[in-house]
């Protein structure tokens, strides 16, 4: 291989590899290159649309100082020839423009040509020719001030005695020096309009980058979280601007994803675990049963019993599950009609009373009968039942008391279910409403609870645009608080 193809080749690799690199950044950095481009192409235009019409003031302007400066010489030399129409002043106008660039012609009324500064070209004789002299003013005329199609800018004044037209005096001026000096003002404008243009992409790739940079940043974590990789995310959370809003949004959300996750799991496996209790229990006692031919019929009746109770278990399990996942799903509706809340209350007292009386439990109602609602009465007795029921279950002593109150407010009535049980850890009450939540793991078997009713008692509440909240201390007994909108 010569010298010269080894250099081409190594040329033709380093363009090949910049040309890489560029495709890179540009494919690396589509958004930034969309930004630059379009902001380029709009001040790209602004730019020009400036440019173009400063250029033509500047020339125009240009062109206008030359031609003033031609009609007022030959207004000057008119009025000097108005008072002194004689040969010597005729000569001395031609002597004294001969010195300087501007072309001077006086002629006669009869447009004999007296005198000139400098030699007369035919194109300075064609424009005298086809001058129309007959309605000339006082002040004279521009003759010719298109500077760019032709080689003179012409003026002519009339030279006057008695307001009558003796003679009159052409000023002519070559336009090259004018076009030289518009070509060097285009110049100037076409090397500040590049270095314009460069500075412009410079600062529109520099700006576009650090716009984009945040959004391909927010586009890398949005891709992290639907890989569940949200422990290496990093987002400029410090901005005070929209951007900054959108990184601590999606930072929330991979907060709120992360906790689902964990949330998600631990339901999970709870349910899994409530599932294979009595599953367990009724696979054990159904093989005793079938397995067994000695079993006396007492302890057959309890093994069925048994069987029959965690059947039961089971099936309101998954009926909870099951309306738990309507709520989540927005599946969830209520029917809602006109009921007396006193009657409601009353209805579902009578379900409880075998227990209250079992237990010595004292009750205690007080419950306005004018109080109407809207309510789904179906689902909203089930709300009362699965609170009342928390509290039969966490009645530690024969003695407990049950206090059921209702207020009518400005805005809201306001249910109020109270029990003087055994309370409930303060740890433990902004977790009540989780699904699958028990704040005593111990009491799951003895009492058969899932964890499931309060929260399925919340979606109820908050379905009929209602609030409950409860209020418990330990060893003082639960305050259950339901707050129903009067519309």
């Amino acid at each position: 291989m010569t010298n010269e193809s080894y250099i081409f080749c190594t040329k033709n690799r380093y363009l090949l590899f910049i040309f890489k690199v560029i495709g890179g950044i540009i494919i690396k950095n589509r958004i930034a290159i969309k930004i630059a481009i379009s902001f380029f192409i709009v001040i790209f235009i602004i730019q020009s649309i400036l440019f173009i019409t400063l250029y033509n003031f500047v020339a125009k302007d240009e062109r206008d100082e030359a031609v003033n400066q031609l009609w007022t010489r030959g207004h000057s030399h008119s009025e000097v020839l108005s008072e002194h129409f004689n040969e010597e002043t005729i000569e001395h106008v031609a002597l004294m423009e001969s010195t300087s660039p501007l072309i001077a012609i006086m002629l006669d009324h009869n447009h004999e040509i007296l005198a000139q500064s400098n030699g007369i070209e035919s194109e300075i004789e064609d424009i005298i020719l086809n001058t129309d002299l007959s309605q000339l003013s006082q002040q004279g005329k521009i003759i010719n001030s298109d500077w760019l199609n032709a080689n003179y800018l012409a003026t002519v004044n009339p030279i006057q005695i008695d307001q009558d037209n003796i003679g009159f005096i052409f000023m002519f001026t070559s336009t090259e020096q004018l076009k030289g000096n518009i070509q060097s003002l285009a110049i100037q404008f076409t090397v500040v309009g590049i270095l314009s243009l460069l500075l412009t992409i410079m600062t529109l790739f520099i700006l576009s980058r650090k716009v984009s940079k945040p959004l391909l940043d927010m586009k890398a974590a949005t891709q992290m979280l639907s890989k569940n990789q949200t422990t290496s995310m990093m987002l400029p959370v410090n901005r005070n601007d929209e951007l900054g809003e959108l990184a601590d949004a999606i930072t929330s959300l991979a907060n709120h994803l992360t906790h689902l996750k964990n949330e998600r799991n631990e339901f999970l496996a709870s349910i899994a675990h409530e599932l294979r209790t009595p599953l367990t229990y009724i696979k054990g006692y159904t093989d005793i049963l079938t397995k067994q031919n000695t079993l006396t019929d007492l302890n057959r009746d309890k093994y069925l019993r048994i069987i029959q109770e965690e059947s039961d278990r089971l099936t309101l399990l998954i009926k909870n599950l099951f309306e738990l996942a309507q709520a989540d799903q927005n599946k969830f509706t209520i029917s809602t009609q006109k009921v007396h809340l006193h009657r409601l209350v009353s209805d579902v007292i009578q379900f409880f009373q075998v227990s209250f009386q079992e237990r010595g439990i004292m009750l205690t109602v007080n419950i306005p009968k004018e109080i109407e609602l809207q309510l789904d009465q179906k689902r909203f007795k089930q709300v009362l039942i699965i609170v009342i029921d928390n509290c039969l279950k966490h009645a530690d002593n024969p003695f407990d008391h049950l206090k059921i109150n209702a207020e009518n407010t400005d805005h809201f009535i306001v249910l109020a279910i109270e029990d003087n049980g055994q309370g409930i850890d303060q740890d433990h009450l902004p977790y009540i409403f989780d699904k699958l939540y028990r704040a005593d793991q111990s009491r799951a078997r003895k009492s058969g609870g899932s964890g499931l009713g309060l929260a399925i008692a919340k979606q109820i509440v908050t379905a009929h645009n209602g609030e409950i909240e409860v209020h418990s201390t330990r060893s003082r007994g639960t305050k259950t608080i339901i707050k129903l909108r009067k519309e």
